[in-house]
């Protein structure tokens, strides 16, 4: 599995936003190489990166169908459900 399929199957298997350096924690990916991956894929419209509570820019997937960034608090919702 490529990186960048690594990174897509993490979004997609947290479904939550995060941020580079959560995860190059969690794939052992150098955080510089998680943030051109996702800029990458921002820029396919595969994801969405916006600025977190922190500041720190959060990578979230996008719904295929829609491509429309899925509501954090929807998927926490259906996390609690």
């Amino acid at each position: 599995m490529s990186r960048r399929e690594q990174a897509l199957a993490l979004l997609a298997e947290v479904s939550l936003a995060l941020d580079d350096d959560d995860i190059d924690g969690r794939l052992n990916i150098d955080r510089h190489y998680v943030n051109t991956i996702y800029r990458t894929l921002a820029g396919e419209g595969v994801v969405a990166r916006e600025p977190g509570p922190d500041g720190k820019l959060q990578t979230l997937i996008l719904q295929r169908a829609t491509r429309s960034a899925v509501p954090q608090r929807e998927l926490l919702a259906k996390g609690a459900s």
